[in-house]
Protein backbone atom coordinates (compact mmCIF):
# COMPACT_ATOMS: atom_id res chain seq x y z
CA UNK A 1 0.00 0.00 0.00
CA UNK A 2 1.57 3.21 -1.24
CA UNK A 3 0.06 6.69 0.34
CA UNK A 4 0.27 9.98 -1.70
CA UNK A 5 3.50 12.24 -1.78
CA UNK A 6 1.46 15.46 -1.07
CA UNK A 7 -0.45 13.09 2.00
CA UNK A 8 2.78 11.92 3.15
CA UNK A 9 4.15 15.46 3.58
CA UNK A 10 0.65 16.92 4.95
CA UNK A 11 1.45 14.29 7.81
CA UNK A 12 5.20 14.85 7.65
CA UNK A 13 4.85 18.75 8.49
CA UNK A 14 1.78 18.18 10.75
CA UNK A 15 3.73 16.35 12.91
CA UNK A 16 6.73 18.64 13.23
CA UNK A 17 3.83 21.21 13.98
CA UNK A 18 3.05 18.98 16.79
CA UNK A 19 6.53 18.36 18.14
CA UNK A 20 6.80 22.14 18.04
CA UNK A 21 3.57 22.99 20.00
CA UNK A 22 4.59 19.47 22.17
CA UNK A 23 7.76 21.30 23.29
CA UNK A 24 6.19 24.57 24.34
CA UNK A 25 3.66 23.06 26.81
CA UNK A 26 5.06 23.48 30.01
CA UNK A 27 3.30 20.12 31.54
CA UNK A 28 4.25 16.79 31.39
CA UNK A 29 0.93 15.60 30.15
CA UNK A 30 0.15 18.04 27.99
CA UNK A 31 3.73 18.05 26.11
CA UNK A 32 3.27 13.82 26.13
CA UNK A 33 0.10 14.18 24.56
CA UNK A 34 1.12 16.13 21.46
CA UNK A 35 4.56 13.91 21.09
CA UNK A 36 2.84 10.94 20.97
CA UNK A 37 0.56 12.27 18.10
CA UNK A 38 3.30 13.81 16.71
CA UNK A 39 4.74 10.06 16.41
CA UNK A 40 1.52 8.78 15.35
CA UNK A 41 1.58 10.76 12.44
CA UNK A 42 4.84 10.95 11.39
CA UNK A 43 4.66 6.26 11.30
CA UNK A 44 2.14 6.81 8.34
CA UNK A 45 4.58 7.68 5.64
CA UNK A 46 7.56 6.32 7.69
CA UNK A 47 5.60 3.15 6.82
CA UNK A 48 3.41 4.27 3.53
CA UNK A 49 5.55 6.72 1.81
CA UNK A 50 8.42 5.96 -0.54
CA UNK A 51 11.99 7.99 -1.10
CA UNK A 52 12.86 11.33 1.00
CA UNK A 53 9.80 11.50 1.99
CA UNK A 54 10.21 8.18 4.07
CA UNK A 55 13.17 9.11 5.86
CA UNK A 56 12.00 12.71 6.76
CA UNK A 57 9.21 10.94 8.46
CA UNK A 58 11.62 8.21 9.98
CA UNK A 59 13.72 11.16 11.36
CA UNK A 60 10.52 12.83 12.75
CA UNK A 61 9.75 9.95 14.04
CA UNK A 62 12.88 9.00 15.73
CA UNK A 63 12.31 12.95 17.29
CA UNK A 64 9.14 12.23 18.31
CA UNK A 65 10.24 9.03 20.17
CA UNK A 66 13.24 10.64 21.87
CA UNK A 67 10.76 13.63 23.33
CA UNK A 68 8.41 11.30 24.84
CA UNK A 69 10.80 9.32 26.54
CA UNK A 70 12.27 12.55 28.29
CA UNK A 71 9.00 13.98 28.92
CA UNK A 72 7.66 10.82 30.15
CA UNK A 73 10.63 10.51 33.03
CA UNK A 74 9.54 14.63 33.04
CA UNK A 75 5.86 13.35 33.99
CA UNK A 76 7.06 10.79 36.49
CA UNK A 77 8.90 12.38 38.59
CA UNK A 78 6.63 15.60 38.52
CA UNK A 79 3.85 12.61 39.60
CA UNK A 80 5.88 11.56 42.55
CA UNK A 81 6.00 15.08 43.72
CA UNK A 82 2.57 15.78 43.43
CA UNK A 83 1.70 12.81 45.64
CA UNK A 84 4.13 13.67 48.24
CA UNK A 85 2.64 17.30 48.59
CA UNK A 86 -0.31 15.36 48.72
CA UNK A 87 0.16 13.11 51.80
Amino acid sequence: MKIAPSSAGALTWLSIILLIAGGSIGAPAGRLFCLVLAGLLAAIPCAFAAGKRRLFAGFVLCIAVVAGYVSYAEGDAAYEAYLRQQR
